[in-house]
């Protein structure tokens, strides 16, 4: 015998033992917060009546019918209804949420972005779990840090420029000729949206020094020439420095730097043939 047929069986016993004056009785109607039992038969002895919950609401437990019992009493006993909850909000992407249990209807939540990402203007990091036990709508809450456009005049990126420059991203800078940089030449997008080391700058430098036949100059291996800069010349032994000793990287017009003046040059000097009156030179030298 099937349970149900078993139960029909029972129930038609318990309305053929029923005293004669409680036929017909009712069970009364319980006030259920958020809900309220529904019944086909009026909630007369033996009949059935079914909870229903105010959305955003769920029977408590798992039973969530009952019968009329004889003397007016309920079987089981009348649920009740409780707060829905949803389940664990959805991931999103760069972002975390704070450590939580429970999502109770009605309850929000609230998404941070990551280290190196920020919040996208305008967009809400916060959803509400909704009466249907759904999660209102997540939308793309995150994107990368970007840094400024890295620009200096006189100089460029050692790479193709981009379009946009995010967290984390590498500059390599390079200077037109004529000019030395000032500063790393490597500098990094960081999470604060701030490159680091600053960004670098080109100072105008002089070319490099001339060099001279038989000499040379104090600034070998030197590679950058600000204004100001001083070179000094020397010559190979048994020659000497026709013209300026030094020079110096200067301006004249007060844009482009240029070395002061031309460079010296080292020659072999020549004295003319000495002349004694009433004497001869021993031995005969025609070249001093």
């Amino acid at each position: 015998m099937s349970p149900a047929l078993g139960q029909l069986l029972a129930l038609m016993a318990l309305l053929l033992l029923q005293p004669p004056g409680t036929r017909g009785a009712q069970c009364p109607i319980p006030d259920i917060a958020n809900g309220q039992l529904i019944s086909a038969q009026n909630f007369t002895w033996g009949s059935t009546a079914t909870l229903h919950c105010q959305p955003g609401f769920v029977p408590l437990g798992a039973a969530s019918t009952v019968r009329c019992l004889p003397g007016g009493r309920w079987y089981p006993r009348v649920p009740s209804c409780v707060p829905g909850q949803c389940p664990h909000p959805p991931p999103v992407e760069f972002a975390d949420l704070q450590p939580r249990r429970e999502f109770p209807v009605g309850s929000t939540v609230s998404y941070s972005c990551r280290l190196g990402f920020s919040p996208i203007p305008g967009v809400s990091p916060t959803i509400t779990c909704l009466q249907n036990f759904t999660w209102s709508s997540v939308p793309r809450l995150c994107q990368k840090v970007q840094c400024p456009s890295p620009v200096i005049p006189h100089g460029r990126e050692a790479s193709p420029r981009r379009a946009a420059y995010t967290f984390g991203q590498q500059v390599e800078f390079q200077c037109e000729p004529g000019f030395a940089l000032r500063g790393s030449e490597r500098v990094q997008c960081l999470a604060e949206g701030m490159w680091r080391p600053p960004v670098p700058y080109c100072d105008r430098v002089c070319d490099p020094p001339p060099r001279i036949a038989s000499g040379q100059h104090s600034a070998l291996g030197v590679k950058q020439f600000p204004y100001g800069f001083e070179v000094k010349y020397s010559c190979a032994e048994g020659l000497s420095l026709i013209g300026d000793e030094s020079i110096y990287c200067t301006s004249e017009d007060g844009e482009r730097l240029v070395w002061s003046g031309a460079a010296p040059e080292c020659r072999l000097i020549r004295c003319p043939k000495p002349v004694v009156e009433r004497a001869r030179m021993t031995p005969q030298t025609f070249t001093f």
